[in-house]
């Protein structure tokens, strides 16, 4: 009877000696499948953080721009393709905060020794870029500044537009401002559109009536169209100043030049009349419509569009841009020439077209509109730029 007792007791504890070593088994499967999800899951963690770090270092890459002597391809053909797809924005009249950080970014490093804005920048990929130093086209630059600020409403950003106010004022740095781009017409719409002190309101108003002007009967050709124009409008603005009649005569002879040359230019060579002088043309016809409520002005003005779908067709961006202007100024005096979705449709066009920045247009790939370009260069005007900063920004 013992004996029986105590095979089956050693039968029990061979058979749990068994269970338990399975059961180890099944704890220990377990153990390591769980280990090995782990890992899993921690490589694919892995990679994912790894994607996402190539990809900030890319935007970092992007904000601080490359060196042009580091330029290279940035992607292939069909993902900057596919980026630039997604990138190029819908405007509708809608601040472009993106573009204009960016040019705002790019307008603040072009600048000489004195601080001076260029007047051009030409630049080629893996070389370097040549400057043309200028004492006029910044205050282009200082009036998109200002319509930047007013978007912003950054305090460092109006800091920018009074330290460029005092370095233009500042006649041991800047002898002379020729005129260049509506000196005295973008220093009024600052004045009239800030909270400036006296100080710089004063600044702002020398800078306009310190500015050096040929007189009209030197003014010939395409180019004399254009600055005819310009000078007509920036003696309107005088006169809004200190209501001196003598500018307003002035303005008034130097648009009768800008006329003789554009209906010159018409009748000797019709489809070689730019967008450029007919906008120019169009700015003059508008401020003095403003002045003396002649009808004639106003559609004079509005004719110079007549066919602005057409814009968009151009290369010219010295024109586009000034068209541009001349549109944003109708659209507050009239509401059916269907200005706004034509400007939206041309600075569209500029963007895709003209910003040379990885995403978008990228030649160069460091910032800045291009005015004109080549396979591996780019030319980029500092008055056009700050002009588009400030038609980007209204």
């Amino acid at each position: 009877m013992e004996s029986g007792q105590q095979e089956n007791i050693a039968n029990q504890n061979q058979w749990g000696a068994v269970s338990k070593e399975r059961d180890n088994k099944k704890l220990y499967g377990v153990v390591l499948f769980l280990v090995t999800l782990i890992l899993i899951l921690a490589g694919f963690n892995w990679w994912l953080k790894d994607r996402s770090s190539k990809r900030i270092n890319i935007g970092n890459q992007l904000t601080e721009g490359q060196r042009l002597e580091e330029s290279q391809p940035f992607v292939e053909e069909s993902y900057r393709k596919v980026t630039e797809e997604k990138r190029i924005p819908d405007n509708k009249g809608v601040f472009n905060q993106e573009v204009a950080l960016k040019l705002s970014e790019w307008l603040e490093k072009q600048r000489d020794d004195r601080g001076v804005y260029y007047h051009q920048v030409k630049c080629e990929v893996g070389g370097s870029c040549q400057t043309m130093v200028s004492n006029h086209s910044g205050l282009s630059v200082i009036w998109g500044r200002f319509r930047y600020y007013q978007q912003t409403k950054k305090v460092a950003d109006l800091e920018i537009v009074k330290k460029d106010l005092d370095l233009y004022t500042n006649r041991s740095v800047v002898e002379t401002v020729q005129n260049d781009s509506w000196n005295c017409r973008l220093m009024y719409d600052i004045r009239q559109n800030s909270n400036l002190d006296d100080n710089y309101k004063k600044k702002l108003e020398s800078i306009c009536f310190e500015s050096a002007y040929l007189k009209p009967e030197q003014l010939t050709g395409s180019d004399g169209i254009v600055k005819s124009s310009i000078f007509a409008a920036d003696f309107v603005a005088k006169y809004n100043w200190r209501e001196n009649s003598g500018d307003l005569k002035l303005a008034r002879d130097y648009y009768e030049r800008a006329l003789a040359l554009f209906d010159e230019k018409g009748q000797k060579e019709p489809t070689n009349v730019s967008w450029g002088e007919k906008c120019a043309v169009g700015i003059a016809s508008l401020d003095l419509f403003k002045q003396d409520k002649d009808p004639k002005k106003l559609t004079k003005a509005m004719s110079m569009l007549e066919k602005k779908e057409e814009i968009n067709n151009s290369i010219d961006l010295f024109g586009k841009t000034v068209c541009i202007l001349l549109m944003q100024d109708l659209s507050l005096v009239s509401e059916n020439g269907g200005y706004k979705n034509t400007i939206d449709e041309v600075l569209n066009g500029v963007i895709k077209n003209n910003f040379d920045y990885r995403g978008y247009k990228s030649v160069i790939g460091t910032g800045g509109f291009m005015s004109g370009s080549m396979t591996g260069k780019a030319t980029k005007l500092l008055r056009e730029n700050g002009l588009i900063l400030g038609v980007l920004s209204r």
